[in-house]
């Protein structure tokens, strides 16, 4: 029986399908390009970013302590 879903093996360079899986080169490509629109060498952009994830995280840990959930890990 032939899956939907691609087979992913780990290689040095991170997930990549394996040589029998079907490749869905069009999603591989949308991927692709919204990973270049997102990349950013300006340092700013990198810290506003570290900080709006450091501002989530704290809130998600906020809310697990109200709600009784503990801390992950």
């Amino acid at each position: 029986m032939h899956s939907a879903v691609p087979h992913f093996e780990p290689t040095r360079t991170g997930l990549v399908p394996s040589a029998s899986a079907d490749v869905d080169t069009a999603t591989l490509d949308l991927l692709a390009s919204w990973r270049e629109e997102d990349a950013t060498e300006s340092a700013e952009e990198v810290r506003l970013a570290e900080v709006e994830v450091a501002e989530f995280m704290k809130a998600l840990n906020d809310n697990r302590s109200r709600t009784g959930e503990g801390q992950p890990g």
